[in-house]
Formats: C-alpha cells, structure tokens, sequence
C-alpha cells in the first residue's frame, strides 16, 4: 500500500507534465500561425509587415504596415529547423506519446 504523500507526488508530477506538454502545443500553434507572416526572398528571411514578428520567445505576427522586415537569427533558424522540416511537430507527437504510454503504465 502506497502512503499519501507518494500517492500526492505522483499527481503533482502528472500535472506539471500536462501544464508542460500544454505550453508546448500553445507555443506549436502559436508559432505555426505567426511563421504564415515570413517569406524567403534573396536567401533571407523577412517579415511581410513592419514591425517585425517573433517566433520567441512569445510568438506572434508582425505589425500591420506594409514593408519587409528582416526574421532575426533566432526566428530563422526556428523557422528554418523547426517549422520548415516539421520537427517541433514530430517533438509534440513525441512529447505527447511518451505521456500517455506513462499515464495507461499507471492505471
């Protein structure tokens, strides 16, 4: 028989867990809708308004005048690795599995 305290602990873990993975698939589709605002032109990155965007740490769009405006390097290589090739998705599948497989392991 497991005490209280155990039983208490593991709840709070499985909840942290879930506010984590929570964060991850806001930010995931977050990024994903501010990413539609960026165009590749001469090799670069750029906004399709002014002021610019950000995809971090708070994604969100670029401003409502109409002139280009350079992605910094954190928003290209987030965009270039991370949205472009489809891995922040394939790290939510990830991320998202591996939690079920441990909360069907627990009942």
């Amino acid at each position: 028989m497991e005490g209280l305290e155990t039983i208490v602990l593991r709840r709070l873990k499985m909840l942290l867990l879930a506010c984590m993975i929570l964060v991850v698939l806001g930010y995931t589709i977050s990024a994903y809708l501010a990413s539609s605002m960026i165009i590749e032109h001469d090799g670069g990155l750029w906004w399709r308004s002014t002021p610019q965007g950000s995809l971090f740490p708070v994604p969100h769009g670029s401003g409502i005048l109409t002139a280009l405006s350079q992605a910094s390097d954190v928003d290209a290589f987030i965009y270039r690795y991370l949205l472009r090739i489809p891995l922040l998705i394939v790290f939510d599948v990830l991320a998202l599995s591996l939690t079920w497989l441990k909360v069907i392991r627990r009942q």
